[in-house]
């Protein structure tokens, strides 16, 4: 266990426009397609979008990061790492870490990255920033930030991709404390069959740029996210066995946020009380990177966790790449 790394602030940012179902209903009764059972399934509602051309993954990121910093009751010369998550990232050079560092007025021995793990990233970065702050004497506190503007590439004619995408960043602070907080274990799964099945560019950078191959939209093939349904149940299994720890001794489950189909099917698998799995795709719809830590945020700013408590988190990344943690809050 990484002992005595705790989750000081979490906060997110998302675009004031909202959209409900309807407006996608009717979009695609247009083109003859029926997606109500898509929204059932994936059990969307509403979501934050971005509209205009003023607001992007950095800037959503920006404003995360300093509502993080502010709440918190830091400074920018606080932060020792600065690690941003995101398969939309608004920048390939400078990195958007970088960037971030540049707008809060971070200090100079700032170690920043960026990582992209596609929808499973912000579940590695924060892993590595609690190692990288384990580790190392001389780093305390690490800046999160996992910003996705995935409407950016959903296709107007995909009925997944155009109707379950939100637009959000959340940004948590990892403060090294001495605590009993911290990271209990990890494990994940790495399934390359479905490399082909969700694709960006769809051809290829080089491809795109050099032989000006189509790249406007994601490629979305077939792909549900069942398949690690499977992983999630023998990694929780294995992760609560080793540590000696039940069901019951779990507070709060932070799921991916992909399908509402996939959590039910996890839940009924394990018999988990469906009342502490928190779920928000439905108000902010899927944001990718961030969804298990905006579930997070909301089970936080609901009173739901209280320092001390058990939170178990499951996501997966298109690939696909899956991962479960355990962490005492």
């Amino acid at each position: 266990m990484l002992e005595g790394i705790s989750i000081k602030q979490v906060s997110i940012y998302c675009p004031e426009s909202v959209i409900n179902n309807q407006y996608f209903i009717d979009h695609f009764q247009k083109q003859g397609i029926d997606i109500k059972r898509i929204l059932k399934k994936t059990g969307r509602k509403k979501r934050h979008v971005i509209e205009g051309t003023k607001e992007n993954s950095l800037t959503m990121a920006i404003n995360a990061a300093q509502q993080a910093i502010d709440a918190a009751s830091l400074k920018s010369a606080d932060i020792d790492l600065i690690l941003f998550s995101s398969s939309t990232p608004e920048y390939l050079s400078p990195t958007n870490s970088l960037l971030i560092h540049k707008a809060i007025k971070g200090k100079d021995d700032t170690l920043c990255y960026d990582l992209n793990g596609n929808c499973i990233g912000m579940f590695i970065a924060v892993e590595q920033a609690a190692r990288t702050l384990y580790d190392d004497p001389d780093r305390d506190r690490a800046l999160v930030i996992g910003s996705d503007f995935l409407n950016l590439w959903a296709d107007p004619s995909h009925p997944i991709t155009y109707s379950i995408f939100g637009d959000a960043a959340v940004a948590l602070i990892l403060e090294k404390d001495h605590s009993e907080s911290g990271l209990i274990d990890v494990r994940y799964l790495s399934d390359s069959r479905f490399t082909e099945e969700i694709v960006y560019p769809a051809q290829g950078l080089a491809k795109s740029l050099r032989d000006g191959a189509e790249h406007r939209y994601l490629h979305w093939g077939k792909f549900s996210g069942i398949d690690s349904v499977r992983f999630a149940e023998v990694s929780i299994i294995e992760l609560l066995n080793k540590h000696h720890l039940t069901f019951e001794d779990i507070q709060v489950y932070c799921f991916s946020q992909f399908t509402l189909a996939n959590i039910k099917l996890l839940q009924a698998k394990l018999n988990l009380d469906q009342h502490k799995i928190i779920y928000v795709a439905d108000e902010y719809g899927y944001t990718g990177t961030s969804s298990p830590f905006l579930a997070l945020y909301c089970a936080i700013e609901h009173g739901l966790i209280k320092r001390g408590d058990n939170l178990l988190f499951w996501t997966l990344g298109s690939g696909y790449q899956a991962g479960s943690m355990l962490w005492r809050y």
